[in-house]
């Protein structure tokens, strides 16, 4: 089963589990539940590309077509062998891609569509996020910019704009601010270039190692200590710094971890008080 969850690193990993059970592969039949979408969309075409943009899932086809999908909150890609059983509902098929070998099963995604190949730098959702953190070349400047513009914002709200940094979820949202010993509620205005430039650049460290392939994530925290997180456990909470791990002590300096809402969303940050001090300036 392919992971569910939508950060960046981890549709990153989708990609690399889905490509080679799908590229070079001519699609034979499809099950699809999305009014927009037809079989002759697919079916028939071959395989030539799957990628990651950000939290989106592209899948290039031979036909000049893209299917895009996010899996938002609650979707999930399932591989299965031919006719292998489904290990979740059929009323949750979102679309399903048959090659001779394999089925690549979406379910539950709000977002899936078809896009002409040409026009996917032109689509009003992808040609509006931000740099991809895993997109190869990161831009850290560009990236810092586009946060700047709402200088009001906290940095911990700013940081899930896919407009203006493409790829972090809510889990690394915690353990970036937390290893760079930030406040989730500091206002981005507050904080300088030096500030804005050490967050990305331990954005871009900790995604790379998140997905680099065959060994365990090493985070460090500079200056003090570093903490491995095993592949399965990094994400899902228990060997993270901080995220869901409210009330129990520090690793670094044994204060409880907090645990706080923020946006219109109400999403759960994680932090320590005494390794990211508020200031007066804080919201």
């Amino acid at each position: 089963m392919l992971e569910p969850v939508p950060e960046g690193d981890t549709i990153y990993r989708l990609a690399e589990r889905l490509r080679p059970a799908l590229v070079d592969r001519r699609i034979v039949d499809a099950k699809i539940a999305v009014a927009e979408i037809r079989e002759s969309h697919v079916v028939g075409s071959s395989v030539v590309a799957v990628s990651a943009r950000g939290k989106n899932l592209l899948i290039g086809l031979s036909n000049g077509l893209t299917l895009h999908t996010h899996l938002m909150m609650h979707g999930a890609w399932h591989l299965y062998a031919r006719g292998e059983r489904w290990r979740m509902p059929s009323f949750r098929l979102r679309i399903a891609l048959m090659t001779e070998e394999a089925e690549a099963v979406c379910f539950g995604a709000p977002v899936v569509r078809m896009l002409r190949t040409d026009r996917i730098d032109k689509d009003p959702k992808l040609s509006a996020l931000g740099p991809d953190v895993l997109g190869g070349a990161f831009d850290a400047n560009e990236a810092a910019r586009r946060i700047s513009q709402n200088p009001d914002r906290t940095i911990a709200e700013a940081l899930l704009d896919q407009r203006a940094v493409a790829g972090i979820g809510n889990v690394l949202k915690s353990e970036i601010l937390f290893l760079a010993k930030v406040h989730p509620e500091v206002a981005v205005g507050l904080l300088g270039e030096a500030e804005l430039a050490a967050i990305f650049e331990i954005t871009s460290s900790v995604m790379s190692r998140a997905v680099a392939p065959g060994r365990a994530r090493r985070f460090a925290l500079p200056g003090r200590v570093t903490r491995v997180t095993s592949r399965s456990q990094m994400g899902r909470g228990g060997e993270l710094w901080v995220y869901e791990r409210r009330g129990e002590p520090c690793f670094v300096c044994g204060t409880p971890i907090e645990r706080i809402t923020q946006g219109e969303d109400a999403r759960s940050t994680y932090f320590c008080p005494k390794c990211q001090p508020a200031s007066q300036e804080t919201r």
